[in-house]
């Protein structure tokens, strides 16, 4: 069995500077993301912190594939794919004055982009650690005995431990 390109991160503290990126450009673009779905639509000020959030919603898609578990994309990635494939979509949607499919495009992003953020906040993920604050117990198999029970095991690590 070949090691983990990745090394595995234990806490936030602990991670590189991808991670730090991913993370604020997500957590902005939620915040801003909500702001344009509620406020009038049309105005420039809409169409500025549009851009914006999709800038940031590319940014967090692109540096999620830094992101790996054990070393390969993960299931999760899927939604990273989906913006990158529709935010240029979205954007066309708006240029050529399609508002009803540009509105459909960005609240599929946006809701990719919760559901996506919910998931990192599950307790045995690192940000889900990082919020929570507790060491929670998951069943993990008994790898030095082949066929034994499953075993409660701390769960101190992040997904790519799993």
């Amino acid at each position: 069995m070949s090691p983990s390109i990745n090394p595995v991160i234990h806490t936030l503290s602990d991670a590189p500077v991808v991670i730090y990126v991913h993370l604020a450009a997500a957590l902005a673009a939620v915040l801003i993301g909500a702001t344009v779905l509620v406020r009038r639509k049309g105005t420039a000020s809409q169409k500025t912190m549009g851009r914006i959030w999709l800038a940031l919603m590319l940014m967090a898609a692109v540096s999620s594939f830094a992101i790996q578990a054990r070393g390969h994309l993960s299931w999760i990635h899927g939604f990273a794919i989906l913006v990158l494939i529709a935010a240029p979509v979205g954007w066309h949607f708006a240029k050529v004055r399609n508002i009803r499919a540009h509105r459909i495009t960005m609240i599929a992003m946006f809701v990719s982009l919760s559901i996506t953020g919910l998931f990192t906040l599950l307790p045995y993920r690192m940000l889900g650690q990082a919020v929570f604050g507790t060491e929670t117990q998951r069943l993990v198999p008994n790898s030095s005995i082949e066929g034994t029970e499953p075993r409660l095991q701390p769960a101190v690590a992040d997904y790519a431990q799993r």
